[in-house]
């Protein structure tokens, strides 16, 4: 099998680790089956390669078999005849042998029956974990840790953080990181994609986070089931992207079958899947859907993660998710490239896209023990969808780049109404800050034994004085900045300076002296980072 260079790279360096416990991150959709598959091969060890779900399973296995590897499979029979199956289909033989000391096995089979395995099992010096994002010392997956006491661990994911904050220091030592997705896609290697965000019909704002980080699923549920989300979803899909292969990520069983009826209803054909349908069900509608016998896949819990589907070409996210690993998968799904697909579509109904500050493309700094941040933010950071084309565009931006839309603010009396635009505030606004801030500078001459506290107050106004004028020279670099560099307008740039700093350009210059010093050196600050 030929690999790409980022796979090349990212496996040397898995070899090369002297760290029993390593954590290998790329992207969805770059390749992380292929990567274990290989360094599977290289070492040449007894191993377990160890995923969650039977699609992973069967995806894994199949990527052995792409390597030329023997191993064998724990699972059901049916399971294993449809693996054989993908085999044939894939490399033209069946790799699977029973007595092989590589095995392919899920995550609860393994639990349930490693006791009957402890020749084998002892024996392994090679473990691997598929989404390894889940594993805690304390879980089902950190259950490995003890199964195979001599086995070295290599996790994989494109996440390595978890919503409810806990550390994956406490299992792995090392991390080794590989491109980002937006370098995938420049290079062709994922496919770039449009994101669309119709209004939402749902509010989930009164929906707690539960313990795993994530919303209250049950409260989730009720909410969503009150809404009119499930029309919405077939409508926007009619709308955007007619025809297109498509998966719709729902929140609960009940929802999945209403969405399916509703697709089905509007001509779409469509079927509802979630975690207890039959494998061999399951099975059959994807090669239904890649046949284009179906053009909707609605489902619960089920295709989230890993699942390699290159043909799909929508997904709509019907499930609000505070989880950012759990965006990023969703998000994921239909990158894969594909022939006739020039790029992915994602409709967000529940705000993921804004929820998670914009899509997942950017490169990322990623750290075992401390939350991920864009690594390289910038004060435009985050997302405002147009009402009219449904277009992710910069908050700062009056017109939407994509249609030429421009919303009418409300009001024009307070800098929040117009998001700081000075060519937008009204006469009365601009002449009241005006006015605040010539009083800034105004100083007057004490008589001769005055009084201390009229001391003091003339050296506060003569700091606060200066501190304006230190403050205006940094307002003109940055707008400078902002016309040369970023080729703003005035009101776009005014926008911009609020969504950074929080202020807008005149009531920057009516704060107090240390407060004007605090916000000119962040001013600085953020030009040297540019």
């Amino acid at each position: 099998m030929e690999l790409r260079d980022y796979q090349k790279s990212l496996i040397s360096r898995v070899m090369e680790s002297s760290s029993r416990r390593i954590l290998a991150v790329l992207p969805t959709g770059a390749g992380k089956t292929v990567c274990m598959a290989s360094v599977v091969a290289m070492r040449n060890e007894p191993s377990c390669c160890v995923a969650h779900r039977q699609e992973l399973v069967s995806q894994i296995s199949t990527g052995l078999a792409r390597s030329g590897v023997r191993h064998r499979v724990i699972a059901q029979s049916p399971i294993i005849k449809d693996i054989v199956k993908r085999h044939i289909d894939a490399t033209g033989r069946n790799h699977i042998s029973h007595d092989s000391s590589v095995a392919v096995v899920g995550i609860d089979t393994l639990i349930r029956n490693y006791c009957k395995l402890d020749a084998w099992r002892c024996q392994v010096r090679d473990v691997h974990l598929d989404e390894a994002h889940h594993i805690q010392p304390d879980n089902k997956w950190g259950k490995l840790l003890e199964i195979f006491p001599h086995g070295r661990l290599t996790g994989w994911t494109a996440t390595p953080c978890r919503a409810d904050k806990k550390s994956l220091g406490l299992v792995f030592s090392e991390m080794v990181v590989g491109p980002s997705m937006r370098d995938l896609i420049d290079r062709g290697h994922l496919a770039d994609f449009k994101i669309y965000g119709p209004p939402p019909s749902i509010d989930i704002g009164s929906v707690p986070l539960a313990r795993d980080g994530d919303y209250d699923q049950r409260r989730l549920r009720a909410v969503t089931s009150r809404s009119r989300i499930i029309g919405d979803v077939v409508k926007h899909y009619l709308q955007i992207a007619p025809g297109a292969l498509g998966m719709t990520f729902c929140v609960s069983v009940d929802a999945v079958e209403q969405q399916a009826a509703a697709f089905c209803a509007a001509g779409v054909p469509a079927i509802s899947l979630n975690a207890n349908t039959p494998g061999g069900d399951r099975r059959a509608a994807l090669r239904d859907f890649q046949r284009r016998r179906l053009l909707q896949i609605c489902s619960v819990d089920l295709f989230g993660e890993g699942v390699d589907v290159p043909v799909l070409e929508c997904i709509s996210m019907a499930r609000a998710t505070a989880s950012y690993p759990l965006f990023v998968q969703m998000f994921g799904r239909p990158l894969r490239p594909s022939p006739g697909k020039p790029y992915a579509v994602v409709i967000d109904h529940v705000g993921n896209v804004r929820r998670h500050n914009g899509a997942p493309d950017a490169e990322m700094t990623w750290s075992l023990d401390a939350p991920p941040k864009r690594a390289k933010a910038s004060p435009s950071d985050g997302v405002r969808f147009c009402t009219q084309c449904y277009r992710p565009y910069e908050p700062f931006r009056r017109i939407c780049p994509h249609c030429g839309f421009a919303p009418q603010p409300v009001s024009r009396s307070a800098p929040e109404h117009v998001d700081g635009d000075l060519t937008e505030y009204d006469a009365e606004l601009l002449a009241r800050l005006r006015g605040q801030i010539a009083t800034v500078g105004t100083t007057y001459a004490l008589r001769p034994g005055a009084a201390p506290r009229d001391v003091v107050m003339q050296r506060n106004t003569e700091q606060r004085a200066n501190a304006q004028l230190v403050l205006r020279e940094a307002l003109t670099w940055w707008g400078g900045w902002a016309k040369d560099v970023k080729g703003l307008n005035d009101s776009d740039s005014y926008r911009l300076f609020w969504y950074a700093f929080g202020v807008d350009v005149l009531t920057a210059q009516t704060l107090s002296g240390p407060q004007m010093a605090e916000l000119t050196s962040r001013i600085y600050d953020s030009l040297v980072d540019v």
